[in-house]
């Protein structure tokens, strides 16, 4: 997994990869935890947990 700023950002990383007879590569969008509902209990713990780590 990888962090970029942008679509082509990962695209270009993928081309990097390399290619073996058979092997895919698939880019996927992860969603930030701000994208989720905030009144959610899991995201309320998971809030909570990075902030007692220093995450945020």
């Amino acid at each position: 997994m990888i962090d970029v700023a942008s679509k082509e950002d990962a695209v270009e990383w993928a081309k990097r990869l390399p290619a073996f007879p058979g092997s895919k590569c698939e880019i996927r969008r992860v969603p930030g935890i701000d994208e989720f509902p905030q009144g959610n209990e899991w995201i309320t713990k998971d809030r909570a947990w990075r902030e007692r780590t220093g995450q945020i």
